[in-house]
């Protein structure tokens, strides 16, 4: 069994172009942010919302499970997570 080595001029070259490809993207949406700054806005807090509500039910999933450790602190993580997935979701 021989494992074949990669050469490092190969790898160098590989991440130079996606390090261009990159830069050129966030160019791109950075030009797009302002052209279009309430579309910018929009996608934003779509962004944000859809990562609260992600955040929220993970905290739900953690605090129900916490809440049969026996600890008085799964409780009081139940009670907030179920506050913050209403708040966002309101």
């Amino acid at each position: 069994m021989s494992i074949a080595a990669t050469p490092s001029l190969t790898i160098v070259k590989k991440s130079l172009q996606w390090s261009i490809a990159a830069s050129v993207v966030m160019t791109l949406a950075g030009f797009l942010a302002v052209v279009v700054p309430k579309a910018t806005g929009i996608a934003v807090t779509v962004f944000v919302g859809c990562l609260l509500v992600f955040i929220g039910a993970a905290h739900l999933v953690f605090a129900w499970h916490r809440r049969s450790s026996g600890g008085s602190c799964g409780s009081s993580f139940l009670v907030l997570s179920i506050f913050s997935l209403v708040a966002v979701c309101w």
